[in-house]
């Protein structure tokens, strides 16, 4: 299971936007969330699912958007509401927020586990959200319309330009990197969750 716990970078002064941010995630995510969004200490939210590519999903969108993203990997017990739900994977993504504070990629990934699974699942995600951030915005453009039209020749279209600079821009901008990372990142998250549910098994077999 995956708790994803966010805090807002400077919500004293660029304003609390966390009720607004919340709805979204549950616009965008709410099927793959095994209980709905939470807010938490006034600009803090957290999410509960045991889809990875969800969990690289909502972290790269935030933490390229003023979050803090923290990740935590491990059980739980889950009540009608995150505030009432406990367990191992609450405590390691409390862990995993305050560790993303002062990394240049504000995410981090922490398991209750496999400290080496979550570090690489952190590699990752650290690795794509650098990519993203380094884009210009022509890069940022071509990557929305593809995203949201499907294709280099629809976006080329919507641009009124030709689709080999339409391709040019997708390249520049390492789609296709991106593509390959995300994919990556989403299998790592799966094998540490996975890893997890093992010694969990383990753990209550010597029991």
């Amino acid at each position: 299971m995956f708790v994803i716990t966010v805090d807002q970078k400077n919500s004293t002064t660029a304003g609390n936007r966390a009720a607004q941010q919340m709805r979204q995630l549950e616009q965008q995510h709410g099927e793959s969330l095994l209980l709905p969004a939470a807010q938490f200490a006034g600009d803090e939210l957290q999410l509960i699912t045991d889809d990875p590519t969800t969990v690289a999903a909502v972290a790269l969108d935030l933490a390229g958007d003023d979050w803090h993203v923290g990740i935590g990997i491990g059980n739980g017990s889950l009540s009608t509401s995150a505030a009432d739900s406990h367990g191992t994977a609450f405590q390691a993504a409390r862990d995993a927020v305050n560790a993303a504070k002062p990394l240049p990629w504000h995410i981090a990934v922490r398991s209750s586990e496999d400290a080496e699974a979550a570090q690489d699942c952190e590699a990752a995600l650290a690795l794509l959200q650098t990519l993203q951030s380094r884009r210009t915005d022509a890069g940022n453009e071509i990557a929305e319309l593809i995203d949201r039209l499907g294709s280099v020749t629809a976006a080329a279209e919507h641009l009124g330009i030709s689709v080999s600079a339409a391709s040019k821009r997708a390249r520049i901008a390492g789609l296709r990197h991106e593509q390959a990372g995300i994919e990556l990142a989403e299998r790592l998250l799966a094998r540490a969750d996975a890893s997890t549910k093992m010694t969990e098994v383990a753990d209550k077999v010597d029991a």
